[in-house]
């Protein structure tokens, strides 16, 4: 879960203006995880949400990730 982590942590400083931060906790079972997640403006609109989905591969690293959008507004 560790790997995970690192990886949502860093997904704000490659999303684009918007810092993205994780929402909730991670769901995970038989090899997969879902995050929720937010992008927020500086001043703290909500400006887009998701979910991602990690796959681990069978030595426990991150395989795959696949991001859905959910919503998305304008600031």
């Amino acid at each position: 879960m560790l790997a995970l982590q690192v990886c949502v942590a860093g997904a704000g400083r490659r999303q684009g203006r918007e810092p993205v931060e994780r929402t909730g906790e991670p769901r995970h079972c038989q090899g997969c995880a879902l995050v929720d997640w937010v992008a927020k403006t500086p001043a703290g609109a909500k400006v887009g949400a998701g979910v991602n989905l990690f796959e681990f591969s069978a030595d426990r690293k991150i395989a795959r990730v696949v991001g859905f959008v959910a919503q998305l507004t304008s600031a």
